[in-house]
């Protein structure tokens, strides 16, 4: 509550400066982190399937390795990693401090100065040299098989630029092509895969375009009871082709467009959202005026600029 943000500033600024990693409790943590990935990762095959798909997807990119760390890593951590990590990430110079709720701007300010001014960097933040991916020649299969998996999926992935890499508009472009795929009962495979063809029970479209780097659009299908996975994918195959050699329905595109425009307005009635929509863009190199300005972005995609990055990304 607003009354205990003082409170909370005082907590952050020490978590930030003052963090004690013992060997004991490290190894404590670690097996809660061993225990999230088997919750999360190891006892769901749809989980393993798509972090077999990232290092498949990716070339040189470290984008391909698991957030959470592969098992084999986590098992060999130590109190002095942490540390090091610490050390050389939490600190004032690679943070964002963002507030949101019942407050004073003013007030915020003169808490933020007095709790984090007096803090010292522990590090030089370098320079983010990133290894970009080759350019893609080949298409990548992965094959998984696993007794749990109670029916087939398919999981597909394009690799597309990101908001820092795109040309203008493309990003958006990217995201109202996802909402236009496959968002729902009205968007364009669900209504070929499932509805008209009933050759799929399930279909499902996103983009993740705000990351530092590359973007990515995936594609999840879930063939219907007794059809063969074959089978589905081809009919996925030919919807895209058509799609890319006949362009986009534009009342589809309408539809799609304000249902991202309203589930984004709705989703700022959280606080927490608007946080995060900030802080997001700001470890990425994002601005607020960039935050601010996608809602005119999303108004200005034409249908042509959707059938473009179709025909280029997929």
């Amino acid at each position: 509550s607003a009354d205990r943000l003082e409170l909370v500033m005082d907590l952050g600024a020490d978590r930030m400066a003052n963090a004690v990693f013992n060997d004991q409790d490290v190894k404590t943590e670690l097996e809660v982190v061993k225990e999230e990935r088997r919750q999360r990762t190891d006892n769901n095959p749809a989980a393993l399937l798509r972090e077999q798909l990232n290092p498949t997807a990716y070339t040189a990119h470290t984008y391909g390795r698991p957030i959470i760390g592969w098992m084999s890593e986590v098992e060999q951590l130590t109190a002095s990693d942490a540390r090091e990590f610490y050390e050389r990430f939490y600190t004032p110079a690679n943070a964002a401090l963002v507030v949101a709720g019942d407050v004073e701007p003013d007030k915020v300010h003169e808490l933020a100065v007095k709790y984090y001014g007096g803090l010292e960097n522990t590090a030089e933040v370098p320079v983010r040299a990133r290894t970009l991916e080759p350019s893609f020649i080949a298409a990548k299969r992965v094959t998984m098989s696993d007794p749990r998996a109670a029916s087939p999926s398919i999981s597909r992935k394009y690799i597309v630029p990101g908001v820092n890499q795109a040309e203008p508009g493309v990003s958006e472009a990217l995201d109202l092509l996802g909402t236009a795929l496959g968002s729902g009962p009205t968007s364009y495979l669900y209504r070929e895969l499932v509805t008209r063809q009933r050759i799929a029970s399930q279909v499902s479209v996103w983009h993740s375009g705000d990351a530092l780097d590359h973007g990515e659009l995936s594609i999840s299908v879930a063939p219907a009871p007794g059809v063969d996975v074959a089978k589905a994918e081809a009919a996925l195959d030919a919807a895209l082709d058509d799609l890319k050699a006949n362009g986009i329905d534009s009342k589809l595109i309408e539809r799609s467009r304000a249902q991202l425009l309203a589930s984004t307005i709705y989703s700022l009635d959280s606080q927490f959202r608007l946080a995060y929509l900030f802080g997001s863009a700001f470890a990425v190199g994002r601005s607020v005026q960039d935050t601010l300005g996608w809602t005119d972005r999303i108004k200005q995609v034409t249908v042509q600029d959707i059938d473009k990055v179709a025909r280029t990304y997929l």
